[in-house]
């Protein structure tokens, strides 16, 4: 079954009116909602961003993101090298989705300079994390990029993870080029129904139909989008997402 999912990470508002207004292009929205402490615990980003109420009325998942401080790397580091750590951070997160009632978390940690090598316990740290949120018949989707030469990203690791989906940000790249290589990467590195497609507003505008032609061709099952402001989403991501969903 196919996905589309948009980011909804300040204007939360505007936001959720334009979302009411296209019932048909989405079926997932992700609020940023939730973080990654730098002393490696679970927490809020926004209080702002607790909408999935608003979410649910109209039909639609509600599965908030995580977000690290990506501009500095003690919060992955002291998490990920700390097996207490990571079994609290667990258990708060999904004592959270239960009590909040989201559908599922996205895991956006994303490393800078001084992240240590630490690929394989994330890719446990994701095994254990997706196992306790499918036992409350909820999901665990994470990103992934390409720019931490390998330090903490791992295509295959996290591919043989429990994590339900496996989002590519390399895909939000300008370049149609670079697009491709990203999405061939995906196709050879994870299995189809785990691939997730990322698309970012602004830098995608020039050629977005040619990319969804790629995701359509290739037969990905989700896209998701992250609305680069000023502006959320235009009639063009619309309709293309919308198409996406029927096609």
């Amino acid at each position: 079954m196919k996905s589309s999912w948009v980011w909804l990470w300040e204007n939360y508002s505007g936001g959720l009116q334009a979302i009411q207004e296209h019932p048909s292009a989405l079926t997932v929205v992700s609020p940023n909602t939730y973080s990654l402490l730098n002393n490696g615990t679970f927490g809020a980003q926004s209080p702002d961003a607790e909408i999935c109420p608003q979410v649910h009325a109209f039909g639609l998942q509600c599965i908030p993101f995580i977000q690290n401080d990506q501009s500095n790397p003690t919060g992955i580091n002291t998490l990920l090298t700390s097996e207490t750590l990571q079994s609290r951070f667990i258990q708060n997160a999904v004592s959270e989705a239960i009590n909040s009632n989201v559908d599922g978390y996205n895991v956006d940690f994303e490393p800078s300079s001084g992240i240590q090598n630490l690929a394989m316990q994330y890719g446990a740290f994701l095994t254990n994390f997706a196992n306790a949120m499918h036992a409350q018949g909820k999901t665990l989707s994470v990103d992934i990029a390409s720019w931490d030469n390998g330090a903490f990203w791992n295509y295959t690791i996290e591919a043989q993870s429990s994590a339900d989906l496996i989002l590519t940000m390399v895909t939000y790249d300008s370049n149609f080029a670079t697009f491709q290589s990203g999405l061939q990467a995906m196709l050879t590195n994870v299995p189809l129904n785990k691939i997730a497609i990322g698309l970012l507003t602004v830098t995608d505008d020039s050629n977005l139909t040619e990319r969804f032609q790629e995701i359509n061709a290739n037969n990905i099952q989700c896209v998701m989008v992250w609305p680069s402001f000023p502006g959320f989403l235009t009639q063009m991501y619309w309709d293309n997402l919308t198409a996406f969903l029927q096609n």
